[in-house]
């Protein structure tokens, strides 16, 4: 295994050895992937999105300042290009919000969460995270999955910390509708 850190590999990329970036491409390839997949939702675009954006890392490479985290700027690239696609696709949908009657607070929708098996709660939650777009679905995963700081979120996004904190409570509202309304089928379908 690779044990050097991001930066030393870069450094030797710039000079001149430019087949050591491969050693970046095999440290990221996954999760880069997997992360175009979840804001794309499709495989052949997010592989496009994972490719073009190595290759853009690799041409601004001399861009990068060596003080920040290469993933870092590296995922802000990620993030701009998927965003670019959802774009050129015309792909961003936003879903209207459940206007209904009966409304389960948060705290009751856990509680509901905990009597579920591990499998029905990835279901569930793979459901939830479906209903946000693409710019929210990336915020949600990188604070959660990648834990990822407000800060950090901040400067991968190039948005503010004070937006990132509002446009995360607005995809946990919108998760907890869907979830509201998937655990009411539920619990509709088993009472019948």
């Amino acid at each position: 295994m690779e044990s050097r850190s991001d930066v030393e590999i870069i450094r030797e990329v710039l000079k001149g050895n430019t087949n050591a970036f491969e050693l970046l491409v095999h440290r990221y390839q996954e999760r880069t992937f997997g992360f175009c997949y979840r804001i794309l939702k499709d495989d052949e675009k997010a592989t496009e999105a994972a490719h073009l954006s190595f290759i853009k890392a690799f041409e601004n490479l001399g861009k990068f300042r060596k003080e920040a985290r290469f993933s870092t700027w590296f995922y802000r690239i990620v993030y701009n290009i998927c965003l670019d696609q959802c774009r050129y696709d015309k792909r961003i949908v936003r879903e209207d919000e459940d206007n209904s009657s009966e409304s389960w607070s948060p705290s009751e929708i856990n509680a509901g969460l905990e009597y579920l098996g591990a499998e029905d709660k990835k279901r569930y939650l793979y459901l939830a995270q479906k209903s946000l777009t693409p710019e929210e679905a990336a915020l949600i995963h990188q604070f959660y999955y990648d834990d990822l700081s407000i800060a950090e979120l901040a400067e991968t996004s190039g948005m503010k910390p004070g937006n990132i904190k509002i446009r995360l409570f607005r995809a946990r509202k919108k998760m907890y509708a869907v979830l509201e309304n998937l655990l009411n089928e539920e619990v509709t379908s088993l009472i019948k």
